[in-house]
């Protein structure tokens, strides 16, 4: 029964991981809003049953497999840092766990680079950015911490040019040639914009 058990784990895993890869490979040659689930059965080589054991249709499964990464990251961030990133950074005792936080990030990127980069690209989910957008708000923290200076431009604008690099720099290394390691994005990441807020402090609040 075990052994039953754990050869139907496998052909499942086996099955969502065909899937996965028919998904890449549709969006980069076809565009996510022009593909079908016949596409995906197709090209998985299973059934359209087979398909719809695991999946409701294509917006099902896009979903489920941004969930499992963006989870994953909060998981990360969870477990390294103590409060939002944005107090983290003035905190020099955090930086250390910042570090690996990133460099975690990073590698789980890595790991997903083909799934990440099809659907970040033009032709996959338009929604993706916002939500990475809006996980990332919620974990720096930046509304806490740019009220404790004053600012050059307003905290929102601020906030968003922050935001912003940080996905410019992912998106940038989805499109290398020849990627980066984790571990060299990560390093950009720390000496790039991520402390911009410091670049646009005229005095600290007394």
């Amino acid at each position: 029964m075990v052994e039953n058990h754990k050869t139907a784990q496998t052909k499942t895993a086996r099955t969502k991981r065909a899937i996965q890869t028919a998904l890449i490979s549709l969006i980069n040659t076809k565009g996510l809003p022009n593909v079908t689930v016949s596409d995906l059965s197709q090209t998985a080589d299973i059934n359209r049953g087979t398909f719809y054991l695991h999946y409701e249709d294509k917006f099902d499964l896009v979903n489920q497999l941004e969930t499992t990464i963006l989870v994953q990251i909060e998981h990360i961030l969870d477990h390294h840092l103590a409060g939002p990133v944005g107090l983290v950074i003035d905190n020099p005792q955090q930086r250390q766990p910042l570090e690996q936080a990133i460099y975690e990030i990073c590698l789980l990127i890595s790991q997903n680079f083909a799934l990440i980069k099809a659907l970040l690209s033009p032709e996959g989910d338009p929604y993706l950015p916002g939500k990475i957008t809006k996980l990332l708000q919620n974990y720096l923290g930046l509304d806490k911490v740019l009220q404790r200076y004053h600012l050059r431009i307003p905290t929102n604008y601020a906030e968003a040019i922050i935001v912003q690099s940080l996905v410019d720099i992912i998106n940038i290394w989805l499109q290398e040639e020849q990627p980066r390691s984790p571990q060299e994005i990560t390093q950009i990441i720390l000496v790039s914009r991520f402390f911009s807020p410091y670049g646009l402090i005229e005095k600290d609040i007394k």
